[in-house]
């Protein structure tokens, strides 16, 4: 059994300048390389760091810092990323450097960012630009005299910017519930890669394994295409009679057909014109990682940026949350797309669509290319009158055989249901 490596790709290099104007020789094999770009651009300010008292680090012996503790998280002019400061006792036995990942595979290499060299006394440093309302991980590595040794792991949840203060630090829970991700998609059986991401849309906050992987993204790209549609008829733009159906019939069976007519109104009856105006839409969204170039299987109506469709499982929920919160279209027609949502037929409905409860809506998409591609995204509200809701995606690709993904795709259905319709609320 072979385990899926997380694969980073399009790292901007800007994000990795303090990182390497000092190269590590690490001999464990690490890497300072980003495990997302999402990440911030400059990770570390070195002027926030600042050195413990040295008599209490002559009373840490020799060997690797005592466990990180986060010590508080402020926001900064954008809503989507935080500050966070982290603070240690150094042993004071050697240079140190701080690694920071979004994956929960012990620091695999090209899978986080590490910063340094710190002097042996530094014992706090301030992070800025870390993704709002996610499960991250790090560590402290000292240079002793045998060699480099790290600190115990700390796992933490980045908080909420609301109103420009950080709220919901602290959820253990999905914080479980994305090793949970990560441990079934790590022992699975079958060869690909696989992401998986979940978000309270009470509070905003993200569980994710594999999270900011770009994947290729199937007929879920459609999604926002629909999406557009609803935004135009909110808007007067066109009836709703015009697309309603066609919507439907997009999401009851995957319709590439369909699909390609819907990017024909939305661009005035130019489909390139129409991809043009969805991948707009996308980039309003504050969706970094998504990139759409044509309609799924039409790859003649090109926007000429990219050979492939591409989205993120963070990405799809940072939308899907926007969309839920109502910023993208009024309660009434965000109510209308996510009922259109759940017409999506039986046969289709073998992962999101297996949850053990709640009302889901959602929108999969699946093709043959190098493996199999099987993806699906959506939002699933639950409670005595429907008032609790979290978002899921979860993508495939590469996998071995046809329809191999499914019992790994229920299994991560069945654990955010579990988590969220159970334990959380």
């Amino acid at each position: 059994m072979r385990k899926p490596i997380a694969l980073v790709i399009m790292i901007v290099v800007v994000l990795l300048v303090v990182a390497m104007l000092v190269p590590r020789a690490s001999e464990t094999g690490d890497s300072n390389e980003a495990g997302a770009k999402e990440q911030s651009a400059v990770p570390v300010s070195q002027a926030a760091a600042r050195q413990e008292d040295s008599s209490r680090a002559k009373e840490v012996a020799l060997g690797p810092a005592p466990d990180p503790i986060v010590v508080q998280q402020s926001c900064g002019s954008d809503p989507r990323y935080v500050s966070v400061t982290f603070r240690w006792g150094p042993s004071g036995k050697g240079e140190q450097w701080v690694d920071i990942s979004l994956f929960a595979n012990d620091f695999a290499a090209g899978t986080f960012i590490g910063v340094g060299s710190f002097t042996s006394k530094v014992g706090q440093i301030t992070w800025d630009g870390l993704m709002s309302g996610r499960t991250q991980y790090l560590r402290v590595n000292t240079l002793t005299s045998t060699g480099w040794e790290s600190s115990k792991t700390l796992v933490f949840t980045t908080g909420t910017c609301v109103g420009g203060a950080v709220t919901d630090v602290y959820d253990s829970g999905l914080q479980v519930l994305g090793q949970q991700f990560a441990d079934a998609i790590g022992n699975y059986w079958a060869d690909g890669t696989y992401d998986a991401c979940a978000t309270d849309l009470q509070t905003g906050q993200t569980a994710c394994a594999n999270g900011v992987h770009q994947q290729l993204s199937g007929c879920v790209i459609n999604f926002f295409v629909i999406l557009q549609s609803v935004i135009d008829v909110q808007n007067g733009v066109y009836s709703e009679e015009t697309v309603g159906d066609l919507i439907s019939r997009t999401i009851y069976g995957s319709n590439a057909s369909t699909a390609h007519t819907l990017y024909s109104i939305v661009g005035s009856g130019d489909v390139v014109t129409g991809v043009g105006r969805v991948r707009a839409l996308i980039a309003r969204l504050g969706m970094s990682s998504t990139i759409i170039d044509h309609p799924p299987a039409v790859t003649e109506e090109s926007l000429g940026v990219s050979e492939e469709n591409w989205t993120t499982a963070y990405d799809v929920n940072f939308a899907l949350a926007q969309l839920y919160r109502g910023e993208i279209l009024t309660p009434f027609w965000r109510d209308y797309l996510l009922a259109k949502m759940e017409g999506v037929k039986p046969g289709l409905n073998y992962l999101i669509g297996s949850s053990p409860g709640g009302i889901v809506s959602h929108k999969n998409g699946f093709f043959a290319g190098d493996g199999w591609i099987d993806n699906d995204i959506g939002i699933i509200r639950f409670g005595p009158n429907g008032e609790y809701a979290y978002a899921i995606s979860f993508f495939s690709q590469g996998v071995s055989s046809k329809y191999a993904d499914i019992s790994l795709g229920q299994t991560i259905v069945s654990l955010a249901w579990d988590y969220f319709s159970s334990t959380k609320y």
